[in-house]
């Protein structure tokens, strides 16, 4: 098992074909599978972990484990003066009978009024776990917004941790999506300076994009195994990218170093 890698290697060199051929019907392979069997999410009950995660499992079962809980406000339009508020006390109504329809929602809490009159709020337990409360959100959202749209003279916003996390993921999808946009031309314009090869240049990237492609695969077939809490293929393509380069371009420093001292030995 010591020298495996070193087989591996001459035999990868006395057959380049074949063994380019094996790498990427390998990472199809991977990726295949990956998608056959899909993505195995963590649930609430996998971050339950130690003496916290235990004390959190006893919580649940007694039933007073911990809710995702949103919270409607409603103020004045930005430079409108003071709020209205028998106008936001109906708007506050309409809100909590809106969401004690919702199969989503477990209890609404009376609206409460801030000091001054110069808020209304009204509070929302939802019934999925507590890690669960995004997955199920956007019921409550469309219900915050119908209200905001009717009275447009209001603010009516809404938040609470699901609606944060929820929107701390298609921020952090949005953001992934631009930086493989920016990274992958900028970093096939550098290895194009570095190299002055087309050839040359798409080689690193080439190797680190298939190799993201089978971790991808593979992380999808671990998540059966250890589940995957929703950050696990944002890290493959964060990581892949940059090590598969930098290895690449290391093996090739090291063949142009080690080339002329092997022709002439």
């Amino acid at each position: 098992m010591r020298n495996l890698p070193v087989r591996m290697a001459r035999w990868s060199a006395a057959r380049p074909w074949r063994g380019i051929v094996g790498w990427f019907v390998f990472v199809v392979l991977c990726l295949g599978v990956g998608i056959s069997v899909g993505t195995n999410e963590a649930t609430t009950e996998d971050f339950r972990i130690g003496e916290a995660g235990r004390g959190e499992a006893i919580a649940a079962e007694g039933g007073l484990q911990q809710r995702p809980v949103e919270h409607v406000l409603i103020t004045a339009q930005p430079g409108t003066g003071k709020l209205d508020i028998a106008a936001a006390d109906s708007a506050a109504a309409d809100v909590a009978a809106r969401m004690a329809e919702l199969p989503e929602v477990l209890s609404v809490e009376d609206p409460v009024r801030a000091a001054g009159d110069t808020a209304v709020r009204v509070t929302v337990t939802m019934k999925a776990p507590e890690r669960e409360g995004k997955e199920h959100v956007d019921a409550l959202l469309e219900q915050t917004a119908a209200v905001q749209e009717a009275n447009p003279s209001l603010r009516v916003e809404e938040t609470g941790s699901p609606s944060i996390s929820k929107g701390v993921d298609k921020l952090r999808g949005d953001d992934l999506a631009r930086t493989e946009m920016i990274a992958l031309p900028v970093t096939l314009v550098t290895l194009l300076v570095v190299f002055s090869s087309v050839a040359m240049a798409l080689v690193p990237l080439l190797l680190a994009l298939s190799s993201i492609a089978a971790a991808v695969g593979l992380s999808m077939v671990a998540s059966h195994v250890f589940p995957d809490n929703g950050i696990g293929i944002n890290i493959i393509l964060l990581i892949g990218l940059a090590v598969g380069v930098d290895y690449t371009l290391f093996y090739l420093k090291r063949e142009r170093e080690d080339g002329p001292a092997r022709a002439a030995g």
